[in-house]
């Protein structure tokens, strides 16, 4: 075995060149690393100096790696035979610190036994270069529980960063920045914190202190992640947290990592997974007797069943966290105010306007003033769903007086393009006007891009009724671009389906139709389900007026089935068009 320390600045790559020239028979190297940019830069060094080889990068960072040798089949694509006697592929392998921590730390673990026994298949029965990279801690664990593999492994080498560009600081956790929302600050933090994680020194000895460090960072950047609503982000560091909480053997941080993981999945609308997470946060917080923080756990499932309508999961989730909550706790407040918003939903306005004046109440007496704008937000969306206008605009001008005394400038731009909503219902068109443009001015100011794919959709609505097709193509085609670039893809099916009326209503039919099946495809991609029988009645109408009737009665049936299944407007309608179709 070879072992010989390198630098990615300075390293003698000659034994390297001459244990990887024109290999005719597979090799395994481990490669131990400093930091995440040491090992980085070593990468890209083996990509530039080993051109004969195709290359290829696994992380296995979130997955729970059991038999290594089964996992490289699965993950890497057909590999090609030797030429000229020469192995063609090295793959670069990282990430197994992860699955070795997401072990039982008591028990006997899954990953290195399972080495042992197929090192034999790994060294010879795999036509590659395999290049194994870990940190310290997880080289020596491969020593001390892995010998029989490790009695297999041919060449290691170690890489290091100079001093001055490793960072052996301890990481304190801070906690997120008190703003909210996309803001210069959170920006800077997020990438000084990058920045810093893969500087990170992970070559040190005490391990305790090295895994509390990697914790405190991937637990602070997970967090900022979530406040930007970069939910992917979020979801690859809470999972390597999980992993790290797991050897640490905190079961209150193990508690929380699940739970900052079902927010980012919640954040990713990766639901199933959401679920499950807060599911086992809850089981460990109720473990400790930590009622308060089971009665979250309970509040975020229900949120998450009240996105895709599942009313009554979620009123059962709501009641328990309000069973688990005390006279002096905040949550009830916000509880109170989903139950609102889930009567709101099925439209039983007296039981909503009771919860949110519920939630009012409940943040008055705990001093949480910064939720009152909320409430009165919806409180006013409530009236105008009722068509009560007077009612709707005091109540949102209500929710931006509080917006503004507890300066969340980040929300007045929903409120802003609601009292828009409520002047477009009117037909006061420049009023309607003039308000969706101070929402998107609020949002663009405070960096709340993802807001401003609706309020330009609604731009579009009010050209639309103006038949200014232009300008409601020009502000539809704005919604969708900038839906797109903040992954509010949820919102992209609507703005598809006011695409197809605009070309509907110019009798453009194949415009439109083309528009309407993109509606249809994102809201079944986005199990949008609710709203897929508007899109399938309105393509029926343009077969019905190229008079293809037989497609037409094709799409208004499923549009049928679909308005009942989910009790939206039109059944009536529908039915009318499909007794002339008879």
């Amino acid at each position: 075995m070879s072992v010989k320390p390198h630098t990615y600045q300075t390293a003698d790559w000659d034994e390297l060149e001459y244990v990887l020239s024109e290999r005719h028979k597979p090799a395994t190297l481990v490669c131990s690393f400093d930091t995440l940019s040491t090992k980085e830069k070593a990468i890209a060094q083996f990509k530039r100096t080993f051109p004969q080889y195709t290359q290829h990068e696994i992380d296995t960072t979130g997955e729970q790696v059991v038999s290594l040798f089964r996992y490289l089949n699965e993950k890497l694509p057909a590999l090609a035979n030797a030429q000229n006697g020469n192995i063609q592929t090295l793959v670069h392998l990282s990430g197994l610190e992860y699955s070795l921590m997401a072990e039982d730390p008591a028990g006997p673990g899954l990953l290195l036994p399972e080495l042992n026994f197929e090192r034999e298949l790994v060294f010879r029965d795999l036509p590659v270069v395999l290049v194994i990279w870990v940190n310290h801690y997880t080289l020596k664990r491969l020593q001390k529980e892995a010998p029989d593999f490790w009695d297999w492994v041919q060449y290691q080498y170690h890489f290091s960063s100079p001093p001055e560009l490793i960072d052996r600081d301890p990481v304190a956790y801070d906690g997120p920045l008190p703003s909210k929302g996309f803001t210069p600050e959170r920006l800077a933090r997020v990438e000084e914190m990058e920045a810093r994680y893969q500087r990170l020194d992970q070559s040190g000895d005490d391990r305790e202190q090295t895994l509390q460090n990697i914790a405190n960072l991937l637990e602070t950047l997970g967090r900022e992640y979530l406040e930007i609503f970069e939910g992917e982000k979020a979801v690859a560091y809470f999972t390597r947290l999980l992993a790290v909480r797991e050897r640490l053997g905190d079961k209150f941080e193990l508690a929380a990592a699940y739970f900052y993981l079902g927010e980012a999945y919640r954040i990713a609308r990766q639901m199933v997974p959401a679920v499950a997470a807060y599911q086992k946060a809850l089981n460990v917080f109720l473990e400790l007797d930590q009622a308060k923080n089971a009665a979250l756990c309970h509040h975020r499932t229900g949120m998450i069943y009240a996105e895709f309508r599942y009313w009554d999961s979620a009123l059962e989730h709501y009641h328990n966290a309000l069973t688990n909550t005390s006279e002096t706790d905040d949550l009830p407040g916000a509880t109170y105010h989903q139950i609102g918003r889930i009567y709101e939903e099925q439209r039983q306005w007296g039981q909503a306007l009771e919860h949110y004046h519920q939630a009012i109440e409940w943040f008055e007496k705990t001093k949480q003033h910064h939720e009152l704008g909320g409430s009165y937000h919806q409180i006013g969306r409530v009236y105008e769903a009722q068509r009560q206008w007077e009612q709707a605009l005091e109540n949102y001008h209500n929710a931006i007086e509080w917006f503004e005394k507890t300066k969340q400038s980040h929300q007045l731009g929903s409120s802003y393009h609601h009292i828009g909503m409520v002047y477009e219902e009117q037909r006061q068109w420049d009023k309607a006007l003039e308000h969706y443009y101070q929402a998107i001015d609020w949002d663009e100011k405070t960096q709340q891009h993802h807001q401003l794919g609706i309020s330009y959709h609604q731009l579009g609505r009010v050209c639309e009724e103006q038949r200014q097709w232009g300008q409601a193509l020009e502000h539809y085609h704005k919604a969708i671009e900038w839906n797109e670039k903040t992954q509010q893809q949820h919102q992209l099916g609507i703005s598809y389906h006011q695409l197809g009326m605009v070309y509907q209503k110019q009798q453009q039919w194949e415009q439109a139709l083309e528009h309407y099946h993109k509606a249809i495809g994102w809201k079944e991609k986005t199990q949008q389900q609710h709203q897929l029988g508007a899109s399938y009645a309105c393509a029926g109408l343009v077969h019905k007026a190229q008079e293809d009737h037989k497609t037409a009665r094709q799409y208004l049936e499923k549009a049928l089935r679909l308005v009942k299944k989910h009790n939206t407007p039109f059944i009536g309608a529908i039915e009318e068009v499909l007794k002339e179709l008879d």
